[in-house]
């Protein structure tokens, strides 16, 4: 006598149902349904990066199709991905992207030109990017092709270089932000 039955399937493919109704009588009367059961639907959107500069883009890849979304301003995104299957199931994926100012080295050095025997004081600085900005400081005489490293990536800003030959020296500032992003900023020096 029981007219509510639930059906639980175990697998996704389809299932042939059929509801008999017996009366007083014994008469029987069939009916016949198709159920179409589909896996559960999975969102596995993925973006390309949740931290950007300003002028860098961000891939969204939906299923099969990739789109891309080139932010206007430095703040937190909120992207949302909506899957929708045949039977206009939806699944949504969230995800925040972080976008930071272009990363921009505003390094100094005290002069351009020194006589022997004195320093060249280097004094790097930065803004925008990611901040937590690490340093580091390389130095050749313009005649070489190899640079030697003063200061690997260090928080330091205050940097000294006491040239030994009286020429023409190149100095090269690099800034790095707390996810990855690397500004160069190039010197000369004339040392007399």
């Amino acid at each position: 006598k029981n007219a509510n039955i639930e059906i639980k399937p175990d697998k996704a493919t389809d299932y042939d149902i059929c509801v008999k109704v017996k009366d007083g009588n014994g008469n029987i009367e069939k009916k016949y349904f198709v159920l179409k059961v589909y896996d559960v639907l999975n969102n596995t959107s993925v973006i390309s990066s949740a931290q950007i500069t300003l002028s860098s883009t961000v891939s969204v890849k939906a299923s099969a199709t990739g789109v891309e979304i080139k932010p206007d301003k430095a703040t937190d995104y909120d992207i949302c991905v909506k899957v929708k299957d045949g039977n206009g199931n939806i699944e949504k994926k969230y995800f925040v992207v972080k976008v930071y100012d272009v990363l921009n080295n505003t390094s100094v050095i005290s002069s351009a030109q020194i006589t022997l025997g004195s320093m060249v004081s280097v004094k790097a600085s930065a803004t925008g990017g990611a901040g937590n900005y690490t340093y580091a400081v390389y130095y050749k005489k313009k005649s070489d092709s190899n640079w030697t490293v003063k200061q690997d990536f260090d928080k330091n800003t205050a940097v000294s270089i006491k040239p030994v030959k009286a020429t023409a020296y190149d100095i090269c500032v690099k800034v790095k932000d707390s996810i990855g992003n690397v500004d160069k900023k190039y010197f000369s020096v004339t040392v007399k």
